[in-house]
């Protein structure tokens, strides 16, 4: 164990990722801390230990990506709002992800608005995944134009919404054979959808009319 009290030694490195040596809260804190920018990943990986509030927000500012992405990916604490926001804005496209995929916040209109118009598909892929959100139109038509096939193809699987007559016929003759079999598989259930929708705003005018008439 002396050689774990010397954090600056050169075995730190190999000692840092053996999780079946149990370290004290001051070798961590010197772990997490310590100027090698490996030493401080390997800290930030390891699952023996709970990191303090301290620590885990030094963490997630850490000037490397390797060890925001690392606090990114535990699992024993719940970000706040600040720390969600900035994980969301990270530079590193793999820090994002993480805080993408995470599901212990519910993110707000904006971080959604933001995670469907992200440079990168694989955010937009997963906040279309979302389940805590109701997509706007301009939402949806996006989704279902987006340049990435699986993006578009979350966007056809989605349940609370139901496209347009244009969408529809849009998506059955998408490039990608998986989105046009989607669109041709749900074509009859949408259709009834709009035709009860037809329905209902032919009965709603007619009784305004009615109404109207009367007076």
């Amino acid at each position: 164990m002396e050689a774990l009290k010397k954090l600056d030694s050169v075995e730190v490195r190999e000692l840092a990722d053996r999780n079946f040596i149990a370290l004290t809260s001051e070798q961590i804190e010197k772990g997490l801390t310590n100027e090698q920018l490996e030493v401080r990943w390997e800290f930030s990986k390891r699952t023996d230990y709970t990191p303090t509030l301290e620590q885990i927000e030094r963490g997630l500012t850490d000037k490397f990506s390797i060890v925001r992405l690392g606090f990114a990916q535990r699992k024993d604490f719940i970000p706040t709002p600040e720390q969600i926001e900035r994980g969301l804005k990270d530079q590193d496209t793999a820090v994002r992800w993480e805080f993408s995929k995470r599901t212990d916040y519910t993110p707000t209109p904006e971080q959604i608005e933001r995670g469907l118009t992200d440079e990168d598909e694989y955010v937009r892929w997963l906040f279309a995944q979302g389940k805590d959100f109701i997509p706007t139109p301009e939402q949806i038509d996006r989704g279902l134009t987006d340049k990435d096939i699986d993006v578009r193809r979350v966007f056809a699987e989605r349940t609370d919404f139901t496209p347009t007559p244009a969408q529809i016929e849009r998506g059955l003759k998408d490039e990608n054979e998986d989105v046009r079999f989607l669109f041709k598989k749900r074509q009859a259930e949408w259709q009834t959808k709009l035709d009860q929708q037809s329905l209902k705003n032919q009965f709603a005018i007619s009784t305004e009319k009615k109404k109207r008439s009367t007076l």
